[in-house]
């Protein structure tokens, strides 16, 4: 009976005898052995030396200490295993170690095998114990801090969550609270609840000892997760016992998995969608796979291509092809090409060829993709643009007009040689800025230039179009008509590029200030013609008035003496205002009737005029003004009875079905006489209004009841083109 390892013991009993024989007995085992008599004197011991591992205490040590005090003191300075030695087979014994963590108690008359085997089991068990323990909080560390979450699952409830596993659920903190299966079920998607239980339920009813899924969760703020379980479960005698969960978040990775089959899904439709061919070819030359456009440029189905080698598909230039698929593999580089193929109808298609590799394999084989683009069209638009330019700068030299381009991300400027020559400059020799340019502006034209070039860089017009005036190198002022446009813009709309042609206008501009200064003396001379006509009409007037008194008073020369002051107002309007060939209609209406009905009327006339503001040419003004002047006169001679209130209205509006103007003239009073054939009439005045109406190019009605009252149309380009 040998001893596997040599210990150092605490011996303690009162009996010194015992004492002496049990402490020879260990140390021929090998032991180490210190006694105690008392069970001060043992802990006492054991404060002291720290090599003691395991202790032997009798129960009944004495009165004032017993064997399970002493016991309870020593665990309380250190973790050892203890085993009690007694020759009581009492429960009274027992009970004294009863709440004392020991490793069981040893009858004294055991004997010495069993004595040495007892002692050896309980160090065994308490060095097991201890390395349980140390595992234990090892394992407990790894639980606690690993991103992985661990769960034990055992009679429907949680026995154990670590925090990674409550961070995957959303939660802080559990506390004591165990969560039952049915809290975790919850949790779980709804879409995907169904399938997690039948998935557990059929590991359990099949004995499988793994099970791993994936779904989501939904967390306590709302947001879900995904949640992939690694699930160990455990059983005895074929009975479900509990499982070890194992979780991890894999959101991301289920976000990035769903993104990259969206990608290929993607991918798959640009590749089939595409409208230029594509091919994919192994090392060999051999195609893997092609699009649908690939397919319809070599005229076959797809799937009799894949597997097809180059040779057979393009017998006059498989070789090429291959030896540049091997150079793409080879350098791992995107080659591209640019060839001509001739037709069997003679013309010649150009295609740009690309090779690229990719990172993909068939096999051990790795592949490359050729992009064919038919690139005709574009070529044809190349020179087509090419001449297109030629013959811009062609026409630029040939007008003189100079350019500007402006990259506004370098806020570099190219001046074509005749913008330069513009101001002054030798080609090259101004500062490509378009500070430069801005600089040489009047100070006066600067800010509203800058601010359309700022104007149409924000997006807020597409072009500008200014003349403005600078300053020449040689300090010569210049007329300069700039037109502009944004060329370019990004994704914001911002702009950049902004191009400009500048057109030297200085002798058209010196032009047209001989011709407003023209325009002025004529205006001038307009006026003056028009006081003269209005004074010599004024004077005409004055010669009837005198003869007409000279011819006696049955003589009435009233009407011409109107006629004449009707023209005579215009001319003094135009002689008094800015314009020399326009008229304000409502206002020459008012000075025309104001002072007839004043003068002629012999009573108190209510004159309403309903007319808009009008600016109307003067030979028109003098027409509408002759009508009105009829029929006011008609109405003060024939129509206004003295007894009652005179009223003479004139109105102008807009007819909504042809957009002409319609003027109405009424007069209260008598009625025109029926006896009167208004189309027929021989009298002078109705002719006169018949006349003028027909040279404004409209038509006149009369409605006599309840009050007389013309309705005159009149065009509306008679009225100004404006209006």
């Amino acid at each position: 009976m040998g001893n596997k390892e040599p210990r150092n013991i605490l011996l303690v009993d009162s009996d010194g005898i015992i004492a002496s024989t049990g402490k020879e007995l260990l140390q021929r085992h090998g032991h180490r052995v210190t006694t105690a008599q008392t069970g001060r004197q043992a802990v006492t011991i054991i404060n002291a030396h720290e090599e003691i591992e395991i202790v032997l205490t009798e129960i009944d040590i004495d009165r004032s200490m017993n064997g399970a005090e002493t016991a309870r003191q020593i665990l309380a300075l250190r973790e050892l295993p203890i085993l009690f030695l007694t020759d009581r087979r009492d429960k009274e014994a027992l009970d004294l170690i009863r709440d004392i963590p020991s490793y069981g108690y040893i009858l004294k008359a055991s004997g010495e095998y069993v004595l040495i085997k007892v002692l050896n089991m309980a160090y065994d068990f308490f060095r097991t114990q201890k390395e349980l323990v140390k595992k234990e909080r090892l394992y407990r560390w790894v639980a606690d801090n690993s991103s992985d979450g661990i769960a034990v699952i055992e009679n429907h409830k949680t026995n154990f969550v670590s925090p990674a596993y409550l961070q995957m659920l959303g939660c802080t903190s559990l506390g004591d609270r165990e969560i039952s299966l049915d809290d975790l079920f919850k949790r779980v998607h709804p879409d995907d609840l169904p399938r997690v239980k039948n998935n557990i339920a059929a590991a359990i009813a099949n004995g499988s000892k793994r099970l791993r899924h994936r779904y989501r969760i939904i967390k306590s703020d709302g947001s879900y997760a995904w949640i992939e379980d690694n699930v160990a479960l455990f059983y005895h005698n074929g009975q479900y016992q509990f499982s070890i969960i194992n979780g991890r978040d894999v959101t991301e990775y289920q976000l990035a998995r769903e993104r990259l089959s969206a990608k290929e899904r993607e991918y798959r439709s640009l590749f089939e969608g595409a409208i230029h061919p594509i091919i994919i070819f192994d090392s060999n030359g051999v195609i893997v796979d092609l699009n649908q456009a690939a397919a319809e440029d070599v005229g076959a189905a797809k799937e009799h291509l894949a597997g097809k080698a180059i040779t057979s598909l393009f017998p006059g230039f498989s070789r090429v092809l291959l030896d540049r698929i091997r150079n793409c593999l080879q350098t791992n580089k995107k080659m591209e090409y640019t060839d001509t193929v001739k037709c069997s109808e003679g013309d010649e298609r150009h295609y740009t060829n690309i090779f690229q590799p990719t990172p993909y394999e068939a096999g051990k084989q790795r592949l490359v993709q050729l992009f064919a683009y038919d690139i005709t069209q574009h070529k044809n638009a190349e020179i087509a643009l090419r001449k297109s330019e030629e013959r811009f700068s062609y026409a630029m030299e040939a007008s003189n007009d100079g350019l500007w381009d402006w990259t506004l991300s370098s806020n570099e400027v190219y001046f074509s040689p005749a913008c330069e020559a513009i101001v002054g400059y030798k080609p090259g020799t101004l500062p490509r800025t378009i500070a430069s340019w801005t600089n040489m502006l009047h100070p006066e034209d600067r800010p509203t230039a800058i601010q359309a070039h700022r104007d149409c860089i924000d997006n807020k017009s597409d072009t500008f179009r200014l003349e403005q005036r600078i300053v020449s190198k040689d300090g010569t002022l210049r007329w300069i008509l700039s037109k502009g446009k944004a060329v370019e813009r990004d994704k914001s709309g911002k702009a950049l590029r902004l191009v400009a042609v500048h057109t030297d206008i200085t002798e058209r501009k010196q032009v047209e200030e001989k011709l407003r200064k023209a325009l002025d003396e004529k205006d001038a001379l307009m006026r003056e013609m028009n006081h003269r006509i209005k004074n010599n009409l004024a004077m005409v007037s004055s010669l009837i008035s005198l003869k007409e008194f000279s011819m006696g008073p049955n003589s009435d020369l009233s009407d011409i003496r109107s006629q004449l002051e009707a023209i005579r107002t215009i001319h003094d309007k135009l002689s008094r205002s800015n314009s020399t060939l326009n008229i304000k209609l409502k206002e020459y209406i008012t000075d025309l009737l104001t002072p007839l009905f004043l003068t002629a009327a012999n009573m108190e006339v209510a004159l309403h005029i309903d007319v808009p503001e009008l600016l109307i040419p003067a030979k028109t003004g003098v027409a509408i003004g002759l009508i009105i002047n009829e029929v006011a006169t008609n109405a003060v001679k024939h129509g206004f009875i003295p007894s009652e209130k005179a009223e003479f209205s004139v109105v102008l509006k807009r007819l909504e079905a042809s957009d002409d103007f319609l003027l109405i003239l009424s007069n209260s009073g008598r009625s025109f006489p029926k006896e009167i054939d208004f189309d027929n009439s021989q009298t002078l005045g109705l002719q006169l209004i018949r006349s003028l109406t027909e040279q404004l190019g409209g038509e006149v009605e009369l409605r006599r009841e309840p009050w007389t009252k013309f309705l005159i149309t009149i065009p509306r380009q008679v009225l100004g083109s404006s209006q």
